[in-house]
């Protein structure tokens, strides 16, 4: 996929791309991201079709790493 399709399906979910370097997120910003980050998650793993006899067991791990504690930050706001 090209950047300017992951811009554009980004813009399709609602997130507003913008070229300014900001150096953080807004309260509101973080609470729209963490309120859609597992549905977009389970959305994003049903587009990934392993291949292979471990394929289903890989795709079960994929779903399941917004529960991995090395990953919470990115789904679940502290």
């Amino acid at each position: 996929m090209s950047h300017r399709n992951i811009i554009k399906q980004l813009q399709s979910k609602g997130f507003h791309i913008s070229s300014k370097n900001k150096q953080h997120f807004s309260e509101e910003e973080l609470d729209s991201y963490y309120a859609g980050a597992l549905e977009y998650w389970k959305e994003f793993c049903s587009n990934i079709h392993i291949h292979g006899p471990e394929g289903a067991l890989l795709h079960k791990h994929l779903l399941n790493l917004p529960n991995d504690p090395r990953y919470r930050w990115a789904f679940y706001r502290r």
